[in-house]
């Protein structure tokens, strides 16, 4: 026997001179389970949750990523006309990372209808702000008139000289010293529209009565404090379970 090589493969003749065509191998069966070089293993998807976490940058990795919420974890005095202030707590939307100093930049409001300020802040002072839970995600819901949520929301009166665009009373009257002051009577209230100074002067608007002028002008931040907030017949409605009984 002898062979006569041809394309596609190779044919073996007999000493009778009968052509025999030779059978081609078997392709190799895959076994996707086996991990030896060479051969391919099968992809295992990453669960949701492992995927959700990735994506998600730690609070470290926060201060290197650009629009993004963070909150401030400690308070912040403007150094510079640039720079930002901002209280404990305070949500800002962060739209430059941190630069070579630090500082990284974005943008806060005082309340929730006031205008945008902008400026630079140390990156080190803000963390990435978490997430809101859901009623659908299972987590607990906290009523919206319950006294600790009020309480959380309401400042300090030693935190009130920091804050901007609050309702302050006057718990002494004060007689303005110059051009630029605002004379007060106890129990007024002023609208406080910017915080204390160096000198201890805040600044904001009170008027006479109803129907005047508002008056703008510094005062003493320590001779006022914060407006308690008037309880309404709504209100107790929300806080107390047992019906009320008008005559």
């Amino acid at each position: 026997m002898f062979c006569v090589e041809k394309d596609g493969g190779s044919t073996m003749k007999s000493h009778s001179g009968q052509p025999q065509q030779q059978e081609k191998p078997k392709a190799k069966a895959f076994n996707r389970d086996k991990t030896e070089q060479g051969e391919i293993t099968e992809f295992t998807p990453k669960s949701s949750d492992a995927a959700d976490n990735s994506k998600r940058p730690s609070p470290s990795e926060a201060t290197t990523l650009a629009n993004i919420r963070v909150v401030a974890a400690h308070s912040y005095q403007a150094k510079a006309t640039d720079e930002l202030s901002f209280r404990q707590g305070q949500t800002i939307k962060q739209k430059m990372p941190a630069n070579s100093k630090g500082m990284a930049y974005g943008w806060t409001k005082s309340s929730k209808f006031s205008r945008k300020q902008y400026g630079f802040y140390p990156a080190s002072l803000v963390q990435l702000k978490p997430k809101k839970h859901s009623a659908r995600g299972g987590a607990e819901l906290v009523s919206e008139n319950s006294d600790s949520d009020d309480g959380s929301k309401s400042p300090s009166p030693a935190d009130i000289s920091t804050w901007a665009n609050v309702r302050v009373v006057a718990v002494e009257s004060y007689q303005a010293q110059t051009e630029d002051e605002l004379s007060l009577r106890k129990g007024q209230t002023i609208k406080q529209k910017l915080p204390a100074n160096s000198n201890g002067m805040s600044y904001g608007w009170t008027k006479a009565s109803k129907f005047s002028r508002k008056q703008y002008g510094f005062y003493p931040a320590s001779i006022v404090q914060l407006k308690p907030k008037k309880t309404g017949i709504r209100s107790l409605l929300h806080k107390t379970s047992a019906p009320l009984i008008f005559d």
